[in-house]
């Protein structure tokens, strides 16, 4: 979707499919292209408006902190969301767990003013290794500088971190 100049701007558990074929490793699918956007560059002033003003569209629990507060977003509000998604496989909950159950504009604020709960202490037990758990957590910073550039970007910071991790200890 990146690659193609678009922002998906709804990353989340519930949009990603994962399949395993037989003697292969499983493979991520991302769907529901409801709420894709074109990114700012490819677009101009004959361009469509892709969102109503004042009208707000995303899942709180994993939106952006530029999103939530209304600002434009590109490729690394999607890398947010998806480490959003990847907290919340490993730790199962969210990084602001304690806005559940409240009214979606205190969900938004956590998003932009405050800082996640570290994995390791959401996930405690669940031995995840410290170097993944640092580049999720980059992921999730506030500024969209200063998170990993692309999707691509991130996935392989995750691949070499998985990859010292299991170089170091043997995987149980």
């Amino acid at each position: 979707i990146h690659e193609r100049g678009y922002v998906h701007r709804d990353i989340k558990t519930g949009n990603i499919l994962v399949t395993r074929d037989p003697g292969r490793p499983p493979t991520a699918i991302v769907i529901d292209l409801g709420l894709v956007k074109a990114n700012q560059a490819r677009r101009d002033a004959a361009s469509p408006p892709t969102t109503e003003v004042g009208r707000m569209l995303c899942t709180p629990g994993y939106t952006s902190p530029e999103q939530a507060a209304g600002l434009p977003v590109d490729r690394r509000a999607d890398v947010y969301s998806m480490a959003v998604t990847l907290y919340r496989v490993l730790a199962g909950r969210l990084p602001f767990h304690d806005a559940r159950g409240q009214p979606v504009m205190f969900v938004l604020a956590k998003h932009i003013y405050n800082e996640p709960t570290m994995l390791a202490e959401a996930a405690a037990g669940a031995d995840i290794p410290p170097k993944i758990a640092q580049v999720i957590e980059s992921a999730l910073r506030k500024r969209p500088e200063d998170r990993p550039p692309t999707m691509l970007a991130f996935a392989e910071a995750l691949r070499v971190a998985a990859s010292e991790a299991t170089s170091v200890a043997p995987r149980r």
